[in-house]
């Protein structure tokens, strides 16, 4: 059996370590780093201050520009921001930006918790749909302004996705948990377990509204329905969190896709006892997947069934079910740059599983905006303009349901950005 667990896999750094690698940051005066953070974070001042020993200095620089600051050292694809465009990278290597940010957020998770400035509250109310990491980037700025916010949540837990929907050994929940408190304990009013499904009664109490609620649906597959023996990502996460998955120990899970939900399924369910395979239609070299959590997947023993794709998945014999697998090859690339994965005709070959689980994607309930007078846009997220209004006047919306990059920073931006727009088409000195 499997000794893995759930404790947080990657360790924070050494205070040693941490202050070596603070001393390779060049200080950069017109910074790169800075620049490519969603978030908008001064890097190499809140480093500096690492350098310095202000730990407590260090934490509080992120969480001015980024209140889930120790979610992001975790969660973020850093060799596609910050660390990519690192000065130091050209001489050597990147700077370390995230562990030493993560260094700077763990160190002092009580100490930088300095209460939000309002200079003045205002009488004007703004709801805000969602308490995940857009939903309360925008209620926190909001507050900075003075306003009345009220967050609706359609679960019983802040937090959205990195809390319950990114595996513990990813983000324990302890972080998740205290960086959505900070800014709840603000003064922002939260209603858990309500849903909202039109936005006309909220129009008659609210000033403005905020759409932070991600995407709420899988990406449906052709042969997954769920049933006792196939899953979808989101389900199978949630039911993991819940405690409410079968028995997995000894047992066979196929997992559908190669981007990093599909490895949190996985590295989630070998945990549990089960014997993982991720099952992809292409190669490595085309997985969506974030190479660290590629390799901690195979250093966790999770196998790989690449160029496949399955067809079916039935009982063989009693108690007993596999998937049919299509062998696909490589053709020419598509409009993702990424080579076509091409059925070769006739071939097929059988793998046993007792539970098969699609991580294929997660898209729009398209439905609940539609009807809510919502336009969205050729990719079926919400369409906003550049102060993310969306086409109903008052009503705007940031992160997932808006763009297709899916990071948490990139939510905290755009929660943020949105904020700004609202303050100023309510008006006045906000």
């Amino acid at each position: 059996m499997s000794d893995l667990t759930f404790d947080e896999v990657k360790k924070t750094i050494s205070t040693d370590v941490a202050l070596l690698e603070a001393s390779r940051c060049l200080q950069c005066h017109d910074p790169p780093c800075s620049k490519n953070c969603p978030a908008g974070i001064d890097v190499p001042a809140f480093i500096r201050r690492i350098k310095e020993r202000d730990f407590a200095g260090a934490a509080q620089k992120i969480k001015e520009q980024n209140l889930l600051g120790g979610i992001c050292a975790r969660a973020c694809p850093v060799g596609r921001l910050c660390e990519m465009d690192c000065t130091r990278g050209k001489m050597d290597s990147p700077v370390e930006i995230a562990s030493l940010q993560r260094y700077a957020t763990d160190m002092e998770m009580a100490g930088w918790k300095k209460p939000v400035e309002i200079t003045r509250e205002r009488p004007e109310r703004i709801a805000v749909i969602g308490a995940g990491p857009a939903g309360l980037a925008c209620a926190l700025e909001l507050r900075k302004h003075g306003f009345r916010v009220k967050i609706f949540e359609s679960t019983h837990r802040a937090g959205g996705i990195p809390a319950w929907g990114i595996p513990p050994f990813r983000i324990p929940r302890d972080i998740a948990r205290n960086e959505s408190q900070f800014a709840l304990d603000q003064g922002i009013e939260i209603e858990y377990d309500r849903k909202i499904t039109t936005l006309d009664d909220l129009e008659e109490d609210f000033q403005a509204v905020f759409l932070g609620c991600g995407l709420g649906k899988d990406i449906s597959h052709p042969i997954v329905a769920e049933s006792d023996r196939m899953f979808y990502s989101n389900g199978f996460l949630y039911l993991a969190e819940t405690n409410g998955l079968p028995d997995l120990r000894g047992k066979k899970i196929g997992v559908i896709g190669g981007g990093d939900v599909a490895f949190d399924v996985a590295r989630t369910a070998a945990r549990l006892g089960g014997e993982c395979t991720i099952l992809y239609r292409r190669t490595f070299v085309e997985m969506p997947a974030e190479r660290e959590e590629i390799d901690a997947a195979i250093m966790e023993n999770i196998d790989f069934k690449l160029l496949s794709t399955v067809e079916e998945f039935s009982e063989i014999e009693e108690g007993k079910y596999a998937a049919k697998l299509q062998v696909m090859e490589l053709g020419e690339p598509d409009r993702s740059g990424r080579r076509r994965p091409v059925p070769l005709k006739g071939q097929f070959y059988r793998q046993e599983f007792d539970y098969l689980v699609s991580a294929i994607g997660s898209k729009l309930a398209e439905g609940v905006y539609t009807t809510n007078r919502i336009n969205l846009d050729k990719y079926g997220r919400v369409k906003v303009d550049g102060n993310m209004m969306t086409s109903r006047k008052g009503v705007f919306a940031g992160g997932d349901l808006c763009n297709t990059e899916n990071m948490v920073v990139r939510a905290v931006a755009e929660g943020k950005k949105a904020a700004e727009a609202i303050a100023s088409f309510i008006g006045g000195d906000a």
